[in-house]
This record gives structure tokens, sequence and C-alpha cells, in this order.
């Protein structure tokens, strides 16, 4: 049986989740949601709301969640001056949080394996790689400038790399599926994977990547049935 967190650990979870709530990938999925924070995200909602819409903070005081807030959500989450209703810091637009989650297919857990709920904790954050001192958009185009120059260096070593080593290199990484025509990893506000060989999955707790990240490990032929339930939903719309 897990561990139910307590005391401190169970209020940073708590901010965790309500940052998940609140999230682009939340708001992408559900259009209710969106409508209750307006167009950019930024609206406040009130601790009632919060609390129905997440079980697991209903046993939880007003105060309990504004500490919840205050420390563990900082940057990321503003309460009201009257303390009791919460927003979004950053504003939010479908299309940039669209590109924000095209970042990468392939994730290396090599050395994480026992526990890589540290490697999948990112990707559920409400804006993934980004902190309250992020770099400038100026500095983000450097930085990719210069990540495209050692890509290109990476890809040539790569392309050395004897056949036993990919192989090694492929049994440490998981293969994000995706969704619909947008080749993304999220899906009804999970994140679901698929490791890249049946012997790396079983070394693997699902039951500790879904409790603690919202992520879903599952075989392909599972994650096309959820799929296609999810197209057809699209098709109705």
């Amino acid at each position: 049986m897990p561990d139910i967190p307590s005391g401190r650990q169970r209020l940073k979870l708590c901010a965790r989740l309500i940052q998940h709530h609140l999230s682009d990938l939340q708001l992408i999925f559900d259009k209710d949601l969106a409508t209750t924070v307006g167009p950019d995200g930024t609206q406040y909602v009130d601790f009632d709301y919060l609390q129905g819409a997440i079980p697991a903070l209903t046993d939880l005081s007003p105060a309990q969640l504004r500490r919840a807030i205050k420390y563990d959500a900082k940057g990321v989450l503003e309460l009201h001056p009257e303390l009791d209703m919460v927003r979004r810091c950053r504003p939010f637009s479908e299309d940039e949080a669209v590109d924000r989650m095209l970042f990468v297919d392939d994730i290396d857990i090599g050395g994480f394996e026992s526990d890589p709920t540290e490697v999948f904790e990112q990707l559920l954050l409400p804006y993934p790689n980004m902190t309250s001192d992020s770099p400038t958009d100026e500095d983000t185009n450097n930085s990719n400038n210069n990540n495209n120059d050692n890509n290109e260096g990476d890809r040539q070593e790569q392309d050395g790399e004897s056949t036993l080593d990919q192989q090694q290199r492929l049994n440490h990484q998981t293969i994000i599926r995706p969704y619909g025509y947008k080749p993304t990893r999220f899906f009804q506000g999970f994140c679901y994977v698929e490791f890249a060989t049946k012997e790396l999955s079983s070394e693997m707790s699902s039951k500790i990547l879904a409790r603690n990240n919202s992520v879903r490990v599952m075989p392909m032929k599972q994650w096309r049935k959820l799929e296609n339930e999810y197209l057809s939903l699209r098709r109705k719309a």
C-alpha cells in the first residue's frame, strides 16, 4: 500500500495538483476550465472550486491551501489579495502551449531506472522547463542556436556508434505516443508512455508514476484504443 504523504510533503503534493489543474495541459483539454479562467487563463478561481475539482484537497483548510500556494508554487500561482482565491501567473496561449509540449519525443531515463519520476516531473508543470527566473526570449534563442550546433555534433557522434551501443541507449528511453494529428505526449490530462522494451517496462512502477505525475505506462495496443476513442470524440464535437 503506498505511503500517504503528510504535513509539509502533503502541501507540496497539493501545490503540484493545483498547478497541474490550472496548467496549459488542462486548459487545452478541459474547455469548461478554460471558460472558468478566461481566454488568457489568468482569472481567479476560489478555494471551493479547487476543492470540488481536486478530491485530494477536500479536507485541507484555507490556511493550508494558502501555505501550499505561497511556498510551493511561487512564480507559477498567485494568491488573490483577499487570500481566498488563486490564479495562474502566466497567460495562456494554446498555440504556444502546444509548441512547448512538442519539445521532445524520446526521454533518456539512464540513471533513474529505480524511480524515474524526476524525469517525468517536468512534463506536467504548467510551463514545461519554465521557472520564475527563466531566461529571456533572446537568451532562449541564443541557447537554441547553440543547441542546434551541439545537436549536429551529437548526430555525427551517434552515427559512429555500434549497433550494440545504440540498442543499449534505446533500452533507456521511453517512447511518447501522439494523439490525433499532433505528435504530443499528452492525452486527456495524462502523459502516456511506452517503454522501449518489455523488460524495462517491468522494472518501472506504473503506480508510482501515476500517483506522482499523472503518468500512465501502457502498451501500444492499449494506446491506440484510447487514441481512437479520443479522435471519435473530436469528430463528434
